[in-house]
């Protein structure tokens, strides 16, 4: 079944935004198990209240910085065993931190979560229900114990999702380099190909640029001679020209000479 578009943001949202979303999650547990339950508490109100923020307000890093919340949490878990006689609901911000330990924090510090939720789950039933509720000591420990299992496995899942999710992201980073590489190399090859026919071509084209050149120069040199050979013929037929005139007038001359000379003598 396909999700909704309002739920798609609202997980790209989270997803963007992990503090933020922590510390809206820290208020609701801090609401839940520590103002609410604030008017029930017998024994010392005032210290009980501050003990139940000192366990939950860490949740707010349980994303950002796993290990130092969850020692804070087991600080103040401590402190809680030594000094105070009730079980307080905000002991619940325990299985929050072993949660996150198992999915944001180092593998070592996933595995001392698991084994130190197991021994406070133990001290925990020791402290507060071996006095007056020893039947109820086996029973106890054994759901607490459940509990933080339960919490380290969903943490653990969460931490295989999460890897699973970064290999494909990583994947998909490497196919888009790829794919990158792989256009400019087809870009390169294209530039290339079209260069070597750019070259191809340019090369009859030079070959006739040089025959144009060299038949450009000997056409000059053609030229002159053509046009000194019909300067010359054109002397030449000019003078042919002029000597025919001169022979075509020269008998008329003598003619007309011979006849005045014979009406002088008359």
């Amino acid at each position: 079944m396909e999700r909704s578009p309002a739920v798609d943001r609202v997980g790209q949202w989270a997803r963007a935004h992990p503090f933020a979303v922590d510390r809206w999650l820290a208020a609701a547990v801090v609401f839940c198990t520590v103002l609410l339950p604030a008017p029930g508490y017998w024994e010392a109100p005032a210290y009980s209240l501050l003990l139940g923020l000192l366990l939950t307000v860490p949740v707010a890093w349980r994303r950002r910085a796993p290990v130092a919340a969850a020692a804070a949490v087991v600080a103040a878990g401590l402190i809680q065993l030594v000094t105070l006689n009730s079980f307080l609901a905000a002991d619940v911000a325990a299985l929050f931190m072993i949660y996150a330990l198992a999915a944001y924090a180092p593998r070592w510090a996933s595995r001392g979560g698991l084994a130190l939720g197991l021994f406070g789950a133990l001290l925990a039933a020791l402290r507060y229900f071996s006095t007056s509720f020893s039947a109820q000591l086996l029973p106890t420990t054994g759901a607490i114990a459940v509990a933080v299992v339960a919490s380290w496995a969903l943490g653990d899942l969460r931490r295989a999702q999460l890897q699973r999710f970064d290999s494909l992201e990583e994947r998909a980073r490497l196919l888009e380099v790829e794919r990158d590489q792989e256009m400019r190399l087809t870009a390169t090859a294209e530039r290339t190909r079209i260069a070597r026919e750019l070259h191809d071509v340019a090369r009859p084209l030079r070959a006739l640029g040089l025959a144009r050149g060299q038949l450009h120069g000997l056409l000059g040199w053609e030229a002159v001679l053509v046009a000194g050979v019909a300067a010359l013929l054109g002397v030449l037929l000019g003078g042919a020209y002029g000597l025919i005139g001169a022979a075509s007038v020269l008998p008329a001359r003598r003619a007309a000479r011979t006849s005045s000379v014979a009406a002088i003598a008359a």
